[in-house]
């Protein structure tokens, strides 16, 4: 139907409505399902201990959570100007998706590594 409802089998049109969550949901129905690769094992464990130590305060940042994320997003970019395009587009302190470009950085580099290049 042109006003986006649809009919429930019963004669009745309804207007589905998606909330909560991480949006995620909407942005595979609106853009298609992600083009990132799939973490390696070995790169998603490396990923969620190296994030973990920046919020622990491990990686150099100050106690806070600003400085923990100022500086875990610094590390992320200098993995290449891709993944700083990446990080600069994130919405604040999402560190879900910062870990998410650190695995995709380390698995691409393990690839890289096993192709001798």
């Amino acid at each position: 139907p042109a006003d986006g409802g649809e009919d429930d089998g019963g004669g009745q049109r309804v207007l589905p409505v998606v909330v909560g969550g991480t949006m995620m949901y909407l942005q595979w129905l609106v853009h298609g399902r992600p083009d990132a690769v799939r973490p390696s094992d070995a790169a998603a464990e490396r990923a969620a201990s190296r994030i973990a130590s920046f919020r622990r305060g491990d990686g150099g940042a100050d106690e806070d959570e600003d400085g923990a994320w100022m500086d875990a997003s610094a590390y992320v970019s200098s993995l290449g100007p891709v993944f700083e395009g990446r990080v600069g587009r994130l919405p604040g302190r999402d560190w879900y998706r910062l870990r998410r470009l650190l695995e995709v950085a380390y698995t691409m580099a393990e690839r890289r590594a096993g192709d001798g290049t």
